[in-house]
């Protein structure tokens, strides 16, 4: 379990995708948990781990915290919705189109990467996090200060 923990947060890490869409196949077919225990597991473990990685993004100003808060307020609502929905989907139902809306994310953003002009120089060289001196950090917002000190 710890190895999946760590290859998913390396994942996440890496390429911002939610935990959800690494941890609900690895426990669905590793460990053999039912696709709506691994929904529900995952999602508990994807609160904990993104606020651990959202820190080390906002510590180098890498989040839009304004769009941040809107788009989580529709995903809470858009979640309840979905909630009551999956659970009374079978589980071939919920795991099907699980699989298939994965595939389709998939081949979307493999497109995108292979028709961009600068994927070629994205191979040669990774986009670094932007950095920032002391001095700049501390002129930030009181809120700012509060979230780096969590």
């Amino acid at each position: 379990m710890i190895l999946i923990g760590a290859f998913t947060g390396v994942i996440t890490g890496l390429t911002g995708a939610s935990g959800n869409m690494v941890i609900v196949p690895l426990v669905n077919l590793l460990l053999g948990f039912s696709i709506h225990e691994a929904i529900g597991t995952s999602l508990m473990i994807t609160v904990l781990s993104s606020l651990a990685i959202s820190v080390v993004y906002f510590r180098h100003d890498n989040i839009d915290i304004k769009a941040g808060i809107w788009i989580a307020a529709g995903s809470v609502v858009g979640a309840q919705a979905g909630t009551k929905y999956a659970i009374n989907m079978s589980e071939i139902s919920l795991g099907g189109g699980f699989g298939i809306f994965m595939a389709i994310i998939g081949i979307v953003i493999w497109n995108r990467g292979i028709n961009h002009k600068s994927f070629a120089k994205f191979i040669e060289k990774p986009v670094p996090f932007k950095s920032h001196s002391t001095a700049e950090l501390n002129k930030r917002s009181h809120l700012h200060r509060m979230i780096l000190h969590i």
